[in-house]
């Protein structure tokens, strides 16, 4: 069957240990006439997807160091995925490779978990006991952000020797899913932390689990439905999965961020002295009123209780 254009494109943007014969040429390229302005097109959607996490953290800020370590060693799991991606290729190579069997192999096995679990490994290396590490949404802030630095480096290895179309192509669907499976992992990363601090182990290991399955599995799809892309309706399924996920995805930062809440319930609220400062003068004003409306009651009881005890001895006198 003959590949329709779109999927010749997305050929492409599969992933890169698929292409190692290639992969010093592609470095190289920098080198060359026009390298430049590609690798501006490499590494700039990592960038603004970067800027639109680092802003949706409203509470306070992630440390820049701790980020930037975050971002290169996420980038580096990009050399183990080439590692392991070798060995599996010679570990299946017996297999067709143009078999059902070889491209869920490849995609999820040798690909999705292999890239997500290197995400994994720096993102709990890294922060899991880190001070800083004390909202909910800071488990979003790192995941996205080890997942932007291998997903950058990886259009870097494209896109130096790539082309305009490829790039337009990674841009919108290849980086975008990668900080996407990163909001997966970090908010189910966030939960693990705080059920760990709140004596809830049981509940820690079950979403730490889910920080690294959830992930895999939709970036295995996604890739699955890419390598089966010669038949069209897995072109179908691609594109209704990819508005779909990223969809839910927006939708998730928004509401993460929304209820960003601090993972002890020690951490002091930054949002705390405002509230009170602002309700104050109301609360006082109110009890003031109630205090007054109190004291002005409780005198009208004596007065009448005293007139009436005078008429009585009056009375009786």
């Amino acid at each position: 069957m003959s590949k329709i254009p779109v999927i010749k494109a997305l050929d492409k943007v599969n992933n890169p240990i698929n292409h190692y014969g290639v992969l010093m040429h592609k470095i190289e390229g920098i080198y060359r006439e026009g390298g430049s302005q590609m690798f501006l097109l490499a590494i700039l959607p990592g960038i603004v997807l970067f800027v639109v996490i680092w802003r949706s953290d409203k509470v306070e800020k992630e440390p820049r160091g701790l980020l930037l370590r975050l971002f290169l060693f996420g980038a580096l799991t990009v050399v183990s995925a080439i590692v392991v991606g070798l060995a599996g290729e010679a570990v299946f190579g017996f297999l067709d490779q143009g078999s059902m069997l070889y491209i869920f192999i490849d995609n999820f096995l040798l690909t999705a978990l292999v890239e997500e679990a290197g995400k994994y490994v720096v993102l709990k290396k890294l922060t899991w006991k880190h001070p800083a590490f004390d909202h909910t949404f800071d488990a979003v802030v790192y995941a996205v952000t080890a997942s932007l630095g291998f997903a950058t480096l990886e259009n870097i290895i494209y896109l130096i020797d790539g082309d305009i179309s490829t790039g337009i192509i990674r841009a919108i669907m290849s980086v975008p899913g990668h900080a996407i499976y990163g909001v997966f992992m970090g908010y189910y990363y966030g939960m693990a932390k705080t059920a760990e601090v709140r004596g809830n182990t049981k509940l820690c290991k079950a979403c730490l689990k889910k920080a690294l399955i959830i992930p895999v599995l939709l970036h295995g799809f996604y890739d699955f439905c890419i390598g089966s892309a010669e038949y069209e309706i897995f072109l179908l399924f691609l594109l209704v999965f990819e508005i779909a996920l990223t969809v839910v995805g927006i939708r998730k930062i928004l509401r993460l961020s929304k209820e960003d809440a601090a993972i002890s319930p020690d951490t002091p609220q930054e949002s705390a002295p405002v509230i009170m400062a602002e309700s104050a003068p109301v609360i006082m004003a109110e009890t003031k009123t109630d205090i007054k409306a109190e004291t002005e009651a409780d005198i009208k009881v004596k007065t009448e209780t005293v007139i009436k005890t005078e008429t009585t001895a009056d009375t009786n006198g």
